[in-house]
């Protein structure tokens, strides 16, 4: 497991490398069964999502990824990198506030992670507001 607290920057599709705010380059490990990426305060958008996706799926034996203290949207629309992360069998685990939820790879919807359970968008609103309002 490759745990990075609050030093993800990026991700260079081209290289297929995650960089870190230090300007450090970590390339695909292929030793790697776990990633798990810290960011407080961070809001990622789908594009950036997508990067990460692709650098995961990229990783030969990484199955599964977890992001903690930042916010991702309530859904993700890329049906393709989707396919990928479920054909490769990754799971995507997101700790925002107080709950782990998992990707699910079928509708792109986050569901709790125990139970299954859709976690509706009030309650997602719900979450990006606690989340956006509390203090470091």
């Amino acid at each position: 497991m490759l745990l990075l607290s609050d030093c993800f920057q990026s991700v260079n599709v081209s290289t297929n490398v995650l960089i870190l705010t230090s300007g450090l380059q970590v390339p695909n490990l292929n030793t790697l069964h776990g990633l798990h990426i810290t960011q407080t305060g961070r809001e990622f958008t789908e594009e950036q999502m997508t990067d990460i996706f692709i650098y995961i799926t990229n990783s030969i034996n990484l199955k599964t990824v977890k992001f903690t203290d930042c916010l991702f949207p309530g859904v993700y629309q890329n049906k393709f990198h989707l396919q990928k992360l479920f054909e490769l069998e990754i799971t995507v685990l997101w700790y925002p506030l107080r709950s782990w939820y998992r990707l699910n790879l079928q509708s792109g919807g986050w569901e709790e992670k125990i139970g299954s359970v859709a976690l509706k968008e009030k309650v997602y609103e719900r979450k990006v507001r606690g989340f956006r309002t509390r203090k470091p």
